[in-house]
């Protein structure tokens, strides 16, 4: 889940109990450590999008990747599922308004097809006259051609 934030996703495969390994990237180092005591039993690492440096985590073996709530800055990791990564499917997902963002970054995923597209209305508690923008989202699911 790159750029997991507070790790809705994880939590909710941990609610769930869906039996999957489940590894977080996160830029900020406080958000990872709020991460590991809420969900201890996955993975959380440190990784900024704009450096260059390896980091272990990307040697592993992952059939999904998320890129959820995608902005450009996602595009940079495109390199890095295309050429180490290797996933069966790749999720992004955004609000509607980031879309043209979703678009770029699903170019640059050049093994990847769209397998499916979705638009929906997130509406879990949101104050629409407030937040409406940010709640209106597209997910495309992309497969491995």
């Amino acid at each position: 889940d790159v750029g997991c934030g507070i790790a809705e996703m994880g939590i909710e495969i941990d609610r769930r109990n869906i039996g999957c390994q489940y590894v977080g990237v996160e830029i900020n180092p406080l958000l990872q450590k709020i991460n590991r005591l809420n969900l201890p039993n996955f993975k959380f690492y440190i990784y900024n999008l704009l450096s260059q440096k390896e980091n272990h985590f990307l040697d592993g073996k992952y059939n999904i990747v998320m890129l959820m709530g995608a902005e450009s800055d996602h595009h940079m990791f495109c390199e890095i599922i295309n050429n180490k990564i290797n996933p069966e499917y790749v999720i992004c997902e955004t609000h509607i308004n980031r879309s043209h963002d979703l678009e770029n970054i699903i170019k640059k995923l050049k093994k990847y097809t769209v397998s499916y597209k979705h638009r929906y209305t997130f509406t879990n508690n949101v104050n629409r006259f407030n937040y409406e923008p940010a709640y209106n989202r597209i997910m495309y699911i992309l497969k491995t051609q």
